[in-house]
């Protein structure tokens, strides 16, 4: 949620987003968003070509993250449909450069959105390493 608040149901249970959280949810997860305000700006973004190329291969044991988009790369389904973020500057700042370079309108935009999303995730796992609930509790310790 890049600003404001969004009321969504996923898999059945009512979500309220703040402006910065994050809503990771597995392929073929069921899920409505409700009506958004004028101010509100929610980005989503879809990219089922997740490279693994580059990744460390040491955090498949020990990030339930990793292994969590790991299966969605491999259209792997989760038992655990989706997995709620909250607030986190570093999180944000990538997200916003990657809402500045899609609309940035500059040749190669896809191709450096690409390598961001990436770098999202890598993030991702690195701010979250071992949760495996559906929301992540602000007050577990964060892991940089």
């Amino acid at each position: 949620m890049l600003k404001g608040e969004c009321d969504e149901l996923v898999e059945g249970e009512p979500i309220h987003l703040k402006e910065g959280n994050v809503l990771m949810m597995d392929i073929g997860c069921h899920h409505s968003i409700c009506t958004l305000h004028q101010n509100d700006l929610m980005i989503n973004f879809n990219n089922k070509n997740i490279s693994f190329k580059f990744w460390d291969e040491t955090h498949k044991k020990d990030s339930f993250i990793y292994q969590y988009i790991f299966n969605i790369s491999m259209q792997n389904h989760n038992k655990q449909k989706f997995i709620l973020f909250p607030k986190n500057a570093d999180l944000t700042d990538t997200m916003d450069e990657i809402s500045n370079e899609y609309f940035s309108g500059y040749k190669y935009r896809g191709m450096i959105i690409d390598n961001y999303f990436n770098i999202l995730l890598a993030k991702i796992i690195r701010n979250y390493p071992m949760i495996k609930k559906r929301t992540y509790d602000n007050q577990q310790k964060n892991i940089s």
